[in-house]
């Protein structure tokens, strides 16, 4: 065997085809005879798929054991471990983890996107990087059902990570009122998420610039099914604010549906309203009938004011 301070010789380009030309022929004997000579398996950058990964695309067991505990070298390991996880292939990862493959090597968020429950759990007991690049928002994003489990069960074993995980899920969720998915609303509040978190989409930087919450976005789109799932409360939420961001885009069921709960629409130190002011500094860039419709303006001016029925800007 190579010592691990050496480098391993690389096979020249005939030898290295009669060794991939071996494997895609399934010749488990004269492979074995190969290795026990003392020839490298090692192929040069140029070959395409290396005889680890040929033997995976194969579903050779008997071959894939062979070479995994032969010396192929740590980088053909790991690869081939992210060559299983993509083929949902779960003996040929537990294969391939006995046998030195390193589990940190393949990004957590594509275990998510395999769908396949036992993989996750496999991976997640072997020490996986649930945190980094905050895979399991990226997993709730493209709508995996399957990584809300792990997740609940990640935030219960590890209290530790509990803000790190709650981010993720806060994260989507404001992605999903942005879209207005009803269906992923539902599921991100059943796994926790909070409509008042502040912070980015998913999708976007982290930046203070991009920082929302799950209710203005939700209140920029307008759907007030929407909007009730998220449970808005005059002792808790800027109504007033709020009914500025439906305003903004002429969103009138919204407008009427923040009215109704309290918001005032002149909240402003003069009596005026934030809310008509966005509507109308909209005007001068865009296209009126695009962001503001004659009803929200009406709702807007009818509203009752206590003390004021001033509607100035």
């Amino acid at each position: 065997m190579t010592s691990s301070l050496e480098i391993p010789s690389a096979l020249t380009s005939e030898e290295a085809k009669l060794l991939v030309s071996l494997c895609y022929h399934g010749k488990l004997y004269e492979i074995e005879k190969w290795i026990c000579s003392g020839k490298s398996l090692h192929v040069p950058p140029e070959c395409k798929r290396p005889p680890l990964q040929i033997a995976l695309d194969q579903g050779f067991h008997s071959l894939v054991e062979l070479l995994a505990r032969s010396d192929i070298g740590q980088k053909a390991k790991n690869e081939a471990l992210a060559d299983a996880v993509s083929k949902r292939h779960l003996e040929f990862v537990q294969l391939l983890f006995r046998h030195g493959a390193e589990i940190s090597t393949v990004p957590f968020s594509h275990v998510l996107l395999s769908w396949d429950p036992t993989l996750i759990r496999f991976f997640l007991d072997h020490g996986a990087d649930f945190i980094s690049g905050s895979p399991f928002a990226e997993a709730f994003g493209a709508r995996i059902r399957t990584a809300l489990r792990p997740f609940i069960e990640c935030k219960q074993k590890h209290p530790e990570l509990a803000h790190q995980l709650q981010d993720q899920a806060d994260r989507a969720l404001r992605y999903f009122c942005h879209e207005g998915n009803l269906k992923w609303i539902s599921l991100m509040l059943w796994a926790g998420a909070n409509p008042r978190a502040a912070g980015p989409k998913l999708g976007d930087e982290e930046d203070l610039e991009y920082s929302t919450t799950a209710l203005r976005e939700a209140s920029y789109i307008g759907n007030v099914e929407v909007l009730k799932k998220l449970k808005p409360q005059p002792d808790r939420d800027d109504l007033s604010e709020l009914l500025r961001c439906a305003a903004m885009l002429g969103r009138t069921e919204a407008v009427h549906y923040f009215l109704e709960l309290g918001a005032s629409p002149n909240n402003k130190p003069n009596g005026g309203s934030s809310a008509l002011d966005s509507c109308l500094w909209h005007l001068n860039f865009e296209n009126p009938g695009a962001f503001f419709s004659k009803t929200t303006e009406i709702h807007l001016r009818r509203a009752p004011n206590p003390g004021s029925t001033s509607t100035t800007c």
